[in-house]
């Protein structure tokens, strides 16, 4: 009876979600409430035009799609994201947020308590970009990709356990211009001896980052990068006019031995007495 009873709130929440793409409702928020189970398809293709809230379970199978319209999206720290078994860590369909405006995402994550929901995979296609909210962190446990704009992480965090696609100078994570100002964690998978992180202060200030190993980093390591260079890394006098104008900060529990680094910065960030010398610089 409760397997007959979820399949048929599968079904209708699928459908609702259907009718709002239709017109007739396109601006009505989507609620799930707790202990409410919602699940799409493989073959769905779901268009969500309000605002969501997610207290309950709102699963996806792989090659489903669903595509987010609205301007808030919030999910309880007790929501889950299922994949296709129905259990919160397995993999899913592809959540697209696809706004005509900035976005809000109250993802619902705890990066230092690895609590709460995990999407499984997430799509930046919204020129105006997607910002954490909330006291919230974002997890995705699968696939993070660029299509269009930025995921601004507003102070928050970011873990990212599989892979990150599709980012450029046009698409990245944006830590922000201030010191602390939110992390890029990335969980690689055991082939995986190079990690990229894909950041920048600000929308035109592309600052990503690699490392290189000999063997796959053991732990999660998290990176970010900030504006100036300072006498105490993170105070005293500003040292500009010496450095490239940009500090990049690595955390990692298991530590990172043997590993090379790589950085990228815009000339324009670069200090007056920097330039001449750029070729004998060094980290």
């Amino acid at each position: 009876m409760q397997k007959h009873l979820q399949h048929i709130l599968s079904f209708l929440s699928a459908f609702s979600f259907q009718l709002l793409a239709s017109g007739a409702f396109a601006q009505q928020p989507v609620y799930i409430p707790p202990n409410a189970q919602v699940f799409s398809h493989p073959a769905d293709s779901v268009g969500i035009f309000g605002n969501m809230t997610n207290e309950g379970s709102l699963g996806s199978a792989p090659g489903s799609v669903i595509n987010f319209y609205g301007k808030d999206w919030q999910n309880a720290p007790t929501a889950f994201l299922p994949g296709n078994t129905g259990l919160p860590g397995s993999p899913g369909g592809l959540f697209r947020f696809m706004g005509a405006q900035a976005q809000d995402l109250a993802a619902g994550f705890n990066v230092n308590n690895k609590t709460g929901p995990s999407f499984p995979n997430l799509s930046v296609e919204n020129k105006s970009g997607v910002w954490l909210q909330d006291l919230n962190d974002l997890h995705i446990r699968g696939n993070l990709n660029f299509n269009k704009g930025y995921l601004y992480l507003n102070g928050w965090n970011t873990l990212v356990n599989q892979s990150i696609t599709g980012y450029s100078d046009k698409g990245f994570v944006v830590t922000g211009s201030a010191i602390g100002g939110g992390s890029l964690y990335r969980k690689p998978p055991d082939s995986d001896t190079q990690m990229v992180f894909p950041v920048g202060t600000d929308p035109g200030s592309y600052s990503p980052f690699a490392m290189q190993s000999a063997t796959p980093s053991s732990g999660i390591v998290g990176a970010t990068v900030f504006d100036n260079v300072y006498l105490n890394a993170t105070s005293g006098n500003i040292l500009d006019s010496d450095y490239v104008m940009k500090t990049w900060q690595i955390s990692s529990g298991e530590g990172v031995p043997h590993t090379t680094v790589l950085l990228q910065h815009n000339v324009a960030d670069e200090g007056v007495r920097f330039s001449p010398y750029r070729d004998s610089s060094y980290v």
